[in-house]
């Protein structure tokens, strides 16, 4: 599963987003850290300590810990607000009439109807694909709420 993880964040690595579980990162930390520090110490440098004493001098606030824990979160939820922006421009061109029917029900006169349910099922595939680049993120959220709110 892992391995699946690690080609999942390199494919979002092209589209920009930078995640700590990529197949490089995943094979350093299995191929384990290896090394002799006598030079280092003989250089002057630092006494070298293990990763669970570094662990547990670093004091980290109840704010980091959850920011942390809600960054491993962050692909799934954007590739679940991709979907489901996607999805909806999909349901809404299968069928169209009923789409038009609830906008022409109310007080959109008809002829309105049909560029904007097209316009808006094209701007959805469009915002639901643009999120998934990273240097576009900010302007699809601001463009998904100006369409909701729309």
């Amino acid at each position: 599963m892992l391995r699946w993880l690690g080609k999942g964040a390199d494919l979002l690595g092209h589209l920009g987003w930078r995640s700590p579980l990529r197949t490089t990162a995943l094979q350093a930390l299995a191929d384990g850290i290896r090394g002799d520090p006598t030079a280092w110490a003989q250089a002057g440098g630092t006494p070298c300590q293990s990763l669970e004493l570094s662990l547990a001098q670093l004091h980290s606030t109840r704010q980091e810990r959850l920011f942390a824990r809600a960054f491993l979160l962050l692909p799934m939820a954007i590739g679940v607000l991709s979907r489901l922006w996607c999805l909806s421009e999909l349901i809404t061109l299968l069928d169209p009439g009923r789409a038009m029917a609830g906008l022409t029900g109310r007080v959109v006169p008809g002829w309105i109807a049909p560029p904007v349910v097209t316009g808006g099922a094209l701007a959805d595939v469009a915002l639901g694909l643009a999120i998934l680049w990273r240097p576009w993120v900010i302007r699809a959220a601001l463009g998904m709420v100006a369409l909701s709110l729309a």
